[in-house]
């Protein structure tokens, strides 16, 4: 009989569900975006409805348990998060006994990142290594540190926030109530919020040109999805499920880039116009 465990990484942008066998291939997954917004509860519910469904792809076979990564500080022995900046109304709140109940399953949880770098060690590119940092840039920014071959987590579970260490005390005030955090100034969000106000601004996070700004005001990324490192940019790939089985789409290479030749990265930098040849580009 195959034997499967029921997971989750609850992020503050977007909610996943998997079921994954022993050898870690995925069953079935889904995402659902997270809708923080529209309270605690109700994103609960939603959780729930994802993890019923997962289980309803095995039965009559049920999962051997659940483990929960969240976007917080947490305390993986009780799973109570600690001031969330991208779950508000989440502090002090605790999934274990919900999720226990609901699904009569055994629940594990733990950071985010954190379980992201164990993932990256055992199954990664950190696999060579003893010591190892691993950082993720999302929704936050977030952190895990591998030390002789183990996860750090520190006193009570919290080490490796690389997010909110303090880089510019003069910056803008994080959702974790810190002021100028890398997160509050490098992460997803923070990069979202720049390129609205240069809508108004007319420029976009330093970076001038009229397609740009004009796809920025639309709520599109400028320069696409990509994957990280790939200097030849060719288009990232996203999963689909369809039942128990995934197909793999290729995500169409977008027009704009964030500067049409290398005199336009060089006038971007220095914050210049950039050049027409640029422009033309884009």
């Amino acid at each position: 009989m195959n034997q499967y465990a029921l997971v989750a990484d609850l992020g503050g942008t977007q909610m996943r569900v998997a079921l994954v066998d022993r050898v870690g291939q995925m069953q079935h997954w889904s995402m659902a975006p997270t809708d923080a917004h529209t309270g605690r509860d109700a994103v609960v519910e939603r959780l729930v409805y994802a993890f019923e469904c997962a289980i309803s792809e095995i039965r009559p076979e049920r999962p051997i348990g659940v483990g929960v990564s969240l976007a917080s500080p947490i305390d993986a022995g009780t799973g109570v998060m600690h001031n969330p900046p991208n779950l508000p109304g989440w502090d002090g709140y605790s999934l274990k006994s919900v999720l226990g109940e609901r699904l009569s399953l055994r629940v594990s949880f733990g950071n985010d990142a954190a379980l992201a770098a164990v993932a990256e060690h055992m199954h990664g590119a950190g696999r060579p290594y003893r010591h190892m940092v691993y950082m993720t840039l999302s929704t936050g920014i977030g952190g895990g540190v591998i030390i002789d071959g183990r996860l750090y987590t520190g006193a009570r579970g919290y080490a490796g926030e690389i997010g909110h260490v303090t880089i510019d005390r003069n910056g803008p005030t994080c959702n974790c109530g810190n002021v100028g955090c890398l997160e509050a100034m490098a992460s997803g969000t923070a990069h979202k919020s720049v390129r609205q106000r240069g809508c108004c601004s007319g420029r976009t996070g330093g970076i001038r040109g009229g397609k740009i700004r004009r796809r920025g005001c639309r709520g599109n990324s400028a320069g696409g999805r990509y994957k990280l490192g790939d200097r030849d940019r060719k288009p990232a790939s996203r999963i689909r499920p369809r039942g128990n089985r995934h197909r793999r789409r290729s995500v169409a290479e977008p027009r704009a880039t964030l500067a049409g030749n290398e005199q336009g990265d060089k006038d971007a930098l220095n914050g210049a116009p950039a050049s027409k040849s640029a422009d033309r580009e884009i």
